[in-house]
């Protein structure tokens, strides 16, 4: 990729944080406003602002970190060891902000933890095992590159990209069902009155639906596949089952939830139209720079083109100037005689 081209990469990140960070603004203070009306004895604009502010800083740290990391793994490694941080110290705010006391979110931060520790253990020492042809995993890359199209480049390294995400995914799968089996039977043992174990299992359940997406589609792009526009709507779909579940479980009804879906459906259908109607103009765009050079002359054009052609192959008269007949030897206006 060209400096120009990361040039404008980076400004389109940019401008998407500063949408972003705008309308958060917006609604954050249109919340605050609700909340002061409404009463101030419950200040619920804070969990808005706070779960939200921790996507703003998620989207920049993201933007900074593509920015210093040029090796994709390493950049990776970066971005998702951002996620663990900053989310875990969300997670020790929402334990405590509730009663002023720190109670579970130990159960949340060490399965995040060994998500990551995952994925550094598989980019740096599974990774260099590829180099090796006898090794399990070289042969994985074999059968992944039976797949690609042979006229790709460097089919080797998209291979190994592509076996490296499984193995992300497949053992944050793994960790996912053995943590969530651990904190199951932990629920039982002390009692299941309350089934807290059904926090961890549907806020995680929700990450590894994202990173499912995530792999599905890096794939469709490693292959040289579009992912459907559509697919987007995915990501605010789970997140506001889960805000749903969160407003139902917590107390057995539903209050709230309403208040953060409905923006996250408006915002969101707003960029899936902005973006549909962007990729209708360039796909015209290009159909019609295609065309432009193939495409035969219009049936409004051609009797001027056949008058033109016609006009070129036409004699006239030396004398009058007048336009002579295929065939005469005089010129049937003056007479004159036609060489």
């Amino acid at each position: 990729m060209s400096e120009t081209e990361k040039d404008q990469d980076h400004d389109k990140r940019l401008l998407g944080l500063k949408i972003h960070f705008i309308v958060y603004i917006s609604v954050n203070i249109l919340l605050f406003i609700i909340n002061f009306l409404t009463g101030y004895s419950v200040r619920w604009h804070m969990w808005a602002l706070m779960s939200w502010g921790i996507a703003i800083v998620l989207h920049a740290a993201i933007i900074i970190l593509i920015d210093i990391f040029d090796n994709t793994y390493d950049r990776s490694l970066a971005i998702h060891a951002s996620i663990t941080i900053i989310t875990s110290a969300y997670l020790i705010w929402n334990d405590w902000f509730e009663d002023r006391r720190i109670q579970w979110f130990f159960f949340a931060v060490v399965p995040l933890a060994l998500i990551w520790l995952n994925h550094f253990g598989i980019n740096k020492i599974v990774k260099p095992q590829f180099g090796n042809s006898d090794s399990r995993f070289n042969h994985m890359v074999l059968r992944e590159m039976e797949n690609i199209d042979p006229e790709v480049k460097e089919p080797n390294l998209l291979a190994r990209k592509i076996v490296l995400n499984r193995l992300v995914f497949v053992n944050h799968v793994i960790i996912y069902i053995a943590v969530n089996s651990f904190l199951f039977i932990l629920n039982i043992l002390n009692g299941l009155d309350y089934a807290w174990f059904l926090w961890p299992a549907m806020s995680w359940g929700v990450n590894i639906f994202f990173h499912a997406i995530f792999y599905f589609a890096s794939k469709k792009k490693a292959f040289g596949q579009k992912m459907s526009i559509k697919i987007f709507l995915a990501y605010p779909a789970s997140i506001s089952l889960y805000l749903v579940f969160v407003d139902g479980f917590s107390d057995g009804k539903f209050n709230w939830f309403w208040w953060a879906v409905i923006p996250i459906a408006l915002i969101s259908l707003l960029i899936v139209k902005g973006r549909s109607e962007k990729k209708l103009q360039d796909n015209n765009q290009e159909v019609l720079q295609t065309t432009a050079n193939s495409q035969p002359v219009p049936q409004y054009r051609q009797p001027i083109r056949a008058q033109v052609q016609n006009t070129s192959s036409r004699k006239f008269c030396a004398k009058c100037g007048k336009p002579t007949k295929t065939g005469h030897k005089f010129c049937e206006y003056c007479g004159f005689k036609i060489n």
